[in-house]
């Protein structure tokens, strides 16, 4: 631990993964100033200069150059400006404003082993999205999932697991190492849906054309970012849920580890 004694380190609050970091990070012995008030933030602005970490939050730095915590949106240009050039700048979301500064910006979700993670634990937000937003069984009803990337994979793995029915659905067809199937996307558009959908993939997957014949009592889970999966004209007629970052909500505690492993990473490489 001791190339991390004496840095210091600003943190975002954004939601309960960000102060679990937070929390780590001092037991590690650095300096940590966990900005969870405006009061925090304009404290970190004022001492910019100083800090050898910063850790934005999930959803990093909007267009405008704001940043959001609970109950605060803050301006970052100035911290940004004065940030040391060497400074570890870590993220959740690379937005188009941190692509644009001329510093090296890392992203936990592009890290392999934080990707496999987070791909687990989202799938059991899914889980629990499929107990909180139906009113049958889960043993009873039919899923599709719409998206065989990383979480898709794992939520497969999770309900094959708990003997939950489900289709798998992707670009294209094929059959996947465990035997079972995966229906292509034009396919799928051309039957009955399944009871409950789970999208994952980050697109308008069900216009008013594909869902004009879907029972009204159909579920839409729209996991994926951006809740890009549904029109307008079909989330009134179905019922339909944006869901927020999973493993934030039903995991907190390990989502928040596994971002503060991945931060422990990179500290040595600041020597």
């Amino acid at each position: 631990m001791s190339n991390k004694k004496n840095k210091k380190a600003a943190v975002m609050v954004s939601d309960g993964r960000m102060a679990v970091i937070a929390r780590e990070l001092k037991k590690d012995g650095l300096e940590v100033l966990a900005c969870r008030a405006e009061a925090d933030l304009v404290l970190m602005e004022q001492r910019a200069a100083e800090w050898d970490i910063l850790l934005l939050p999930i959803r990093g730095i909007d267009a405008n150059g704001y940043s959001t915590i609970p109950g605060v949106q803050f301006s970052m240009e100035q911290v940004m400006e004065q940030l040391k050039p060497e400074a570890l700048v870590v993220t959740g979301l690379q937005t188009e404003y941190l692509k644009k500064l001329d510093r090296r910006i890392l992203c936990y979700f592009e890290d392999e082993e934080v990707h496999r993670q987070n791909a687990k634990l989202t799938s059991e937000g899914i889980l629990y999205l499929l107990l909180k937003e139906t009113t049958k069984s889960i043993f009873s009803q039919t899923v599709d999932i719409v998206g065989f990337g990383c979480v898709g994979q794992a939520a497969h793995e999770l309900l094959k697991t708990l003997g939950i029915a489900h289709r798998l659905v992707d670009k294209e067809s094929r059959k996947i190492a465990d035997g079972d199937k995966v229906m292509s996307l034009e396919m799928w558009k051309k039957l009955s849906p399944a009871q409950v959908i789970i999208n994952l993939a980050p697109a308008l997957i069900a216009d008013s054309e594909t869902a004009k014949n879907w029972p009204v009592e159909t579920v839409f889970l729209d996991i994926a970012s951006g809740a890009l999966g549904a029109d307008e004209q079909v989330k009134e007629k179905i019922h339909y849920v944006a869901a927020p970052p999973l493993p934030g909500l039903v995991a907190e505690e390990s989502a928040g580890i596994m971002l503060t492993e991945y931060v422990r990473r990179q500290i040595p490489n600041m020597e």
